[in-house]
């Protein structure tokens, strides 16, 4: 592994706690619409994800669908040169409705789009969170053991999260009993 190499972490984060709730690490190569899938996937399966807020470069057709079939409403910004139509002929009916109903939100209604739409800070405020506490740098050599870092990290803050709850949001915490 040479100096310049890196890697990424892909979170998906509770907006009200900053709860870390779930994550993938990958080399810095991997794009991030890719990894959409299984973290939104696996925090769907644990939690009652109700809207997911993301930028632009998760806006497709394919993502959209997936937020859907989890019951879930997706609030991501369009490009530039996006439309209300989605003429692939290979994308589904159902997801050219998904992508023209979000896109018609966000054309016009932008207001409403916004308020849920700026929740995505939160992702970026708990990556903050992280580097504050935690540190920026990852102090191991081989890429096993960095990945291994960042997982200690994210765990650590979600168990700093945690205890805030606990004080903060007046949390009630239950221990399963013995087995």
């Amino acid at each position: 592994m040479t100096a310049s190499t890196f890697l990424k972490a892909h979170i998906c984060v509770g907006t009200h706690t900053n709860v870390v709730t779930a994550v993938e690490v990958t080399d810095a190569y991997t794009h991030d619409i890719h990894m959409f899938g299984p973290v939104f996937e696996r925090t769907a399966k644990n939690f009652n994800v109700e809207r997911v807020s993301a930028d632009k470069a998760y806006s497709s057709s394919r993502i959209f669908g997936l937020t859907d079939a989890a019951g879930s409403a997706a609030f991501i910004p369009f490009k530039k040169n996006a439309t209300g139509l989605k003429p692939d002929k290979f994308v589904a009916s159902r997801a050219r409705n998904l992508w023209a109903k979000a896109f018609h939100l966000f054309m016009y209604q932008r207001e409403e789009f916004l308020v849920h739409y700026h929740k995505r800070s939160n992702v970026e405020t708990t990556f903050s969170m992280i580097k504050a506490k935690f540190g920026a740098r990852l102090r191991s050599k081989t890429t096993v053991a960095q990945t291994n870092e960042i997982l200690c990290k994210v765990l650590c803050h979600n168990l700093c999260c945690l205890v805030s709850a606990f004080y903060e949001l007046q949390v009630e915490a239950k221990f399963w009993g013995a087995a």
